[in-house]
Formats: C-alpha cells, sequence, structure tokens
C-alpha cells in the first residue's frame, strides 16, 4: 500500500482554511466527547443499577436520535450552510453535558443521551459532508479519510481522558470536563464559521429529487453501513462490561478505547489512499473482513493484554474500511444531495445502533461475552457478504 500522492496532498489544503479549520476544531471536540462518553457511560448506568439490557438501550439511543435528526441536518446544510447546524450542535451539548453530571439518574441519563445524539446528527452533514464536496472525486477518500484522523484522534484522546477524569474526579467530573471543553471550542470555532445563506445551491433546482436518489446503489451502501454500525455498537457497548466483570479498573477501559482510536489514526490516510486507487470494494472487502475476525475473537478475550490487542484490532479494521463507504455513497449522489447524502449514512448508521446493541443486551444478560461477541461478528460477516454480492462500483460510477 503506498502512501498520498502529491495531487491527493494538494487537494486536502483546500479544506486548511477559515471554514475547513472552524470544523476540524468542531469535529474533534464532538469525537472527543464521544470518546469519553463510550467507555464511561456502559460504567455510570451500571454503577447507578442498570441492566445489560437498558446499558445497550443507552447506545440505541444514540442510534435513534442520531437517525432521526441526521437527515434534517443534512437538509438544513444543503440549503443555507454549516454555521446554524454546528452552532446548535456546539452550544446544545454543553447543556447536556452540565445536565448528566446534575442529574444521577438512569431514567435522565437515557434522555440526555437521546438529546445529545440529536444533536450529535449535525456533525456528519455539516462536517463529513463539507469534507467530501471540498474535493474533487479522486480525493473523496483521502477526504474521508482525514475527516476520520479527526474522529480516530478524539476519540483516542477522549477514551485516554476518560479512564483518568472519571478515577480522579468520578463520573460527573468526566461530563463537566466535556462542557468545559466544548462551550471553549465553540467560542473560539463557532464565529468562524461563514453567515447562513438565504436560500438553497444555485444547483439544487435542477438536481434529482430525493425518490431519485434512494436508489439501489445508495440502499446497498446504506445496508453495509447498518450491519457495520450494529456491530461496532453492539462491541462498543460490552467491551467495558467485559472488562468490568474480569475486575479492571475503569481507568483501563478508557486506555483500551484510546489505544485502539489512536492506533486506527496509522492506517486511515492509507486507507483513504486505497479507497481512492485501488477501488472502494477493494478496501472495503479487506477491511470488513479483518473486522469480522476481530470481533469474533473478542468473545475469547480474557485479561487486559488480550483484550486490548483484539479491541485495537477491531477498531483499526472498522476504520480503514470507513474511507471507501463513505466515498462510494458520495460517488452515487449528486453534489447538490452532499449534505443529505451524509444524512442518510447517519440514518443507516444509527438504524445499526438502534438494533445492534439492544439485541446484545438481551444476550448479553442470557449468554455473555461469547454469546454478544459472536451475534456482533455475525452482523459484521452481514456486511461483509452484502459488499461481496451487491456492490458494483464500476457501474455505478458509470451512471
Amino acid at each position: 500500500m503506498t502512501a498520498p500522492d502529491e495531487r491527493g496532498l494538494h487537494d486536502l489544503r483546500s479544506l486548511l482554511g477559515r471554514t475547513g479549520t472552524a470544523i476540524a476544531l468542531i469535529a474533534f471536540v464532538a469525537f472527543a466527547g464521544n470518546g469519553m462518553l463510550f467507555p464511561v457511560l456502559p460504567l455510570y448506568l451500571d454503577h447507578l443499577g442498570a441492566s445489560g439490557a437498558t446499558v445497550g438501550l443507552a447506545l440505541a439511543l444514540l442510534g435513534l436520535g442520531e437517525g432521526l435528526f441526521g437527515f434534517l441536518w443534512g437538509a438544513v446544510t444543503d440549503r443555507s450552510g454549516v454555521l446554524v447546524p454546528l452552532a446548535v450542535f456546539t452550544f446544545g451539548s454543553v447543556v447536556g453535558y452540565v445536565a448528566l453530571a446534575l442529574l444521577p439518574m438512569v431514567a435522565a441519563v437515557l434522555v440526555i443521551r437521546l438529546v445529545l445524539a440529536a444533536l450529535g446528527a449535525a456533525i456528519w452533514p455539516a462536517g463529513r459532508g463539507y469534507f467530501v464536496q471540498a474535493v474533487p472525486a479522486r480525493s473523496k477518500g483521502l477526504a474521508v479519510a482525514a475527516f476520520g484522523l479527526l474522529i480516530a484522534g478524539g476519540m483516542s484522546l477522549g477514551g485516554f481522558l476518560s479512564g483518568a477524569v472519571v478515577e480522579v474526579a468520578g463520573f460527573s467530573g468526566v461530563f463537566l470536563t466535556l462542557a468545559l471543553g466544548t462551550g471553549l471550542i465553540g467560542l473560539v470555532a463557532v464565529p468562524r464559521l461563514p453567515p447562513p445563506r438565504a436560500g438553497p445551491p444555485p444547483a439544487a433546482p435542477r438536481a434529482p429529487s430525493m425518490r431519485a436518489i434512494l436508489s439501489g446503489p445508495v440502499l446497498t451502501v446504506g445496508a453495509i453501513v447498518t450491519f457495520v454500525a450494529a456491530a461496532y455498537g453492539s462491541v462498543i457497548s460490552f467491551v467495558p462490561l467485559l472488562m468490568a466483570s474480569a475486575g479492571l479498573p475503569p481507568g483501563r477501559v478508557g486506555v483500551v478505547f484510546g489505544v485502539g482510536t489512536a492506533t486506527s489514526l496509522l492506517i486511515l490516510p492509507y486507507a483513504g489512499h486505497l479507497a481512492d486507487r485501488a477501488g472502494r470494494r477493494t478496501a472495503m472487502v479487506g477491511g470488513l473482513l479483518a473486522y469480522v475476525l476481530a470481533i469474533f475473537a473478542l468473545g475469547y478475550a480474557r485479561g487486559f493484554w488480550p483484550i486490548l490487542l483484539v479491541t485495537t484490532a477491531m477498531f483499526v479494521s472498522r476504520w480503514a474500511s470507513d474511507p471507501a463507504m463513505v466515498a462510494l455513497l458520495s460517488d452515487v449522489v449528486p453534489p447538490a444531495f452532499q449534505g443529505r447524502a451524509q444524512g442518510l449514512h447517519v440514518i443507516a448508521f444509527d438504524l445499526g445502533l438502534l438494533t445492534g446493541p439492544t439485541l446484545a443486551g438481551v444476550i448479553w444478560d442470557r449468554w455473555g461475552a461469547v454469546g454478544t461477541f459472536t451475534f456482533a461478528a455475525a452482523l459484521a460477516a452481514g456486511a461483509l457478504l452484502v459488499a461481496l454480492v451487491l456492490v458494483r462500483e464500476r457501474e455505478w460510477q458509470a451512471r
């Protein structure tokens, strides 16, 4: 696998202007927040006396909130630009984090998780949608990878910080740290975003209808994304409980999530380059095959080091396939609908988060780690099967 070439790097430099930098700052702090919440919320709910099914429901609510609002934020972004979605997300999240710290009740945590998810859905069309649209088609994979670096970097930092903060300041300390960091970044970045547009972009009246866009290629990519997300949500919901059941402290959980996402940083630029040069399908299938194997192995991992190794392999393989999936979706959707395309991606991803962890929670309560991670591996295998059988990359791009 070769490094990105000079032409691709030149295309990426177009993202380093005033707007791109502001979006990158907001995206980074958004995913740092996710990086802190993913390992902490399952432990927090367990601390409050929630069952495994309720822990799975918490991540399912993330899927529900993002799924319900992802397309809405995409439509707002296509019509008026990035300022409104990102400003509402940033400052609304501050309020949500403070509420988490002040309301230590299972029901309150679930409701706030839903609200934070609805707000967080804005980052996909307004953030990743901007990155994909700002570069030529030849570099879309790299643009997705660049945004993926923000995701993995933020989640890695958040994972490491979550373990340290929860051991020093408790769960409420994690939530207040998130509120402070998000608020400060918002004060710096939001004023740098361009003002809202007065109406839809000029190309929109001539663009195809959304009914025409919901074609076979879009639905096929959506099915892959849903299977990937269902498996991913099942894993990140129950790795913390797997580690807690082994007597490992919360700080170790943060280390596992931090190392996994940090290691993903190393693969993302090459994954994006591979998606642009070798093809979306080739990159996708290779990543998904490794994804299936890593998740299956988690059911038999015991102790800190085996869990760290296998979870890291899961994160790396999951992110290795991501640039190809998102770039392929962008390839088959007209430019005027790129924001809504990212909204559709959110809906597909969060349909997986809604179903996978909920079912995994029931399986965890009955059959434990082996049953849960075998189920998650079967979901990942569903994504691999769809990619192998139904993706027709060259035919779709020629339309």
